[in-house]
């Protein structure tokens, strides 16, 4: 996942880490070697727990890649509410700091493949007590998301479903969405908002959404399920560009546009997700028909070898390679 694997890092390579942190720069050299020195460094995979509701709470965490997904999981029903979703630089796990039952009353999940520093409360606590700092840093982090927390309740208490929806696709532009170069100057990495709503209510509520969407900043907007020239015409009228389509089966056939006419309308992207799946589909039932009948003998011999080195250059397969070869313990 990293150059170096967790279990080969220094003391010199944890303070380093840590200096990463949200909090790292504000605290003296001191501070951070003396929580690298109690800390460990975990690579944790894409959707495993870190820890789970009645966990002992005996640690912070911080994230020094990747993200953390904080949830509570209705241990009957398996529902999930979130709670968080936690980026690079983050510390997470502070209950261990305050609760009195000494044990976890939420779950945090790795939202992609992460490293995270585990630094032991106690010696969180005893960091707080000699750097004003840190203890700060806490202290204020704690109020925020306390106030969050209660923001999001009031929200959910007095508004209806498309203002909270309003308020949240802001707040997540605002917290992820990161300055670059691509489209107008919005983003770094181009923000796509998807609504089935054409399908799952109604054409007036796809588009107040699509609405809501650009008004929180999406660089593209697709409503689903659309895929009669007067939608799409409808769509590109209330919304604007730039848009993005996904044809039925068939691509484009049968719905008597062109790409030039949709281009025209604002759709910049248009994706069959459907079609090269069935074609594939299509061949694997021949081939399998063919190994059936005989195994392919009596067949013509056929050179496989450029085809596979043709398939193995789109998968990007040395790169992987490398990357295994650089992290797997021999």
């Amino acid at each position: 996942m990293y150059p170096k694997r967790a279990r080969d890092l220094k003391a010199a390579d944890l303070t380093a880490l840590i200096r990463q942190l949200d909090f790292g720069p504000s605290i003296d050299d001191q501070s951070a070697a003396d929580l690298a020195r109690n800390s460990v460094v975990l690579d944790v995979r894409r959707r495993r727990f870190v820890y789970k509701a009645g966990d002992p709470a005996d640690s912070l965490f911080a994230i020094v890649h990747g993200r953390v997904k904080l949830c509570r999981i209705d241990s009957l029903t398996e529902r999930e509410a979130v709670i968080d979703i936690l980026s690079e630089g983050s510390l997470f796990g502070e209950s261990a700091l305050y609760s009195t039952a000494g044990r976890r009353e939420n779950c945090a999940i790795t939202y992609a493949n992460s490293r995270l520093i585990k630094i032991p409360a106690g010696e969180f606590q005893r960091g707080m007590v000699g750097n004003r700092q840190l203890h700060d840093y806490t202290f204020r982090l704690i109020g925020q998301r306390l106030q969050n927390a209660e923001r999001r309740l009031a929200d959910f208490a007095l508004n209806a479903i498309p203002a909270r929806l309003d308020r949240l696709l802001a707040d997540f532009s605002n917290r992820y969405g990161v300055m670059g170069e691509y489209d107008e100057g919005r983003y770094g990495t181009p923000l796509i908002a998807r609504t089935n709503g054409v399908r799952a209510s109604t054409m007036d509520d796809a588009l107040r959404r699509g609405e809501a969407y650009k008004k929180a900043g999406a660089d593209v907007l697709l409503l689903s399920m659309a895929h009669r020239p007067e939608q799409l015409r409808l769509i590109a009228e209330r919304l604007g560009g730039p848009l993005m389509y996904l044809t039925g089966r068939g691509g484009l056939a049968g719905l008597g546009m062109t790409l030039a006419d949709l281009g025209g309308l604002g759709y910049r992207i248009v994706a069959d997700p459907s079609t090269p799946l069935l074609a594939a589909y299509e061949a694997w039932q021949r081939t399998y028909a063919d190994l059936r009948a005989a195994f392919g003998a009596g067949t013509p011999v056929r050179n496989w070898g450029p085809l596979e080195q043709d398939m193995l250059g789109v998968i990007g397969l040395e790169k992987l390679l490398a990357v295994e070869r650089a992290t797997v313990e021999k």
